[in-house]
């Protein structure tokens, strides 16, 4: 009830600007026509989408698509994620990357987490389909990790890559890997 509150408020992770400059706002519906909305029916999705821009995934890891990809997430929720990945998380492990998200969480007093990966799959897209816009792009290379990981490696699947060319939606832990980041997300009922 409060969102033009949170959106027009200082941004805690880019000061200079306010919420809704840095953060994405997303319907994740629990259903698309009647579908329960997966990481394999966004694909479909994106690819001709009602209006906008349409895009692909470039990328969807074999592994990530075995084991999430017809995976759904509860109820219709509203997130609002950043634009980018927070600064000081990359070239860190995922053990820090999440460490430093429950420390801007406590020191903000806001409950931000991980994305999961359709989360932050569909609030990529989306945005790009209402705008144009690739988020995580490849300039430079960005990719936010997720909550999720991969039973093959227990790595974490990881989101981006994003150009002309599509998403890239797959997994890895490397821990200096200047490209993984991590996005910052905070959820909302529908």
């Amino acid at each position: 009830s409060d969102i033009h509150q949170i959106l027009s408020a200082p941004c805690p992770f880019w000061p200079n600007k306010k919420v809704g400059e840095t953060h994405l706002l997303t319907l994740i519906p629990q259903t698309v026509n009647g579908k329960p909305l997966t990481l394999n029916l966004l694909q479909t999705l994106i690819e001709a989408p009602k209006q906008g821009h349409a895009t692909k995934y470039d990328y969807y890891d074999d592994d990530v698509k075995n084991e999430l990809g017809e995976g759904v997430i509860g109820p219709s929720h509203w997130v609002l994620m950043t634009k980018d990945v927070i600064d000081g998380s990359r070239n860190k492990s995922y053990t820090d990357q999440k460490a430093l998200i429950e420390q801007h969480a406590t020191r903000t007093g806001v409950p931000y987490q991980l994305p999961k990966a359709l989360e932050a799959a569909t609030a990529i897209l989306m945005g790009h389909v209402r705008s144009g816009e690739y988020l995580y792009n490849r300039e430079p290379v960005t990719y936010t990790r997720c909550q999720e990981s991969v039973t093959k490696n227990q790595w974490p699947v990881a989101i981006g890559g994003f150009s002309p060319a599509g998403l890239y939606v797959y997994y890895h832990d490397y821990g200096d890997y200047d490209s993984s980041g991590v996005g910052c997300l905070r959820k909302f009922p529908a």
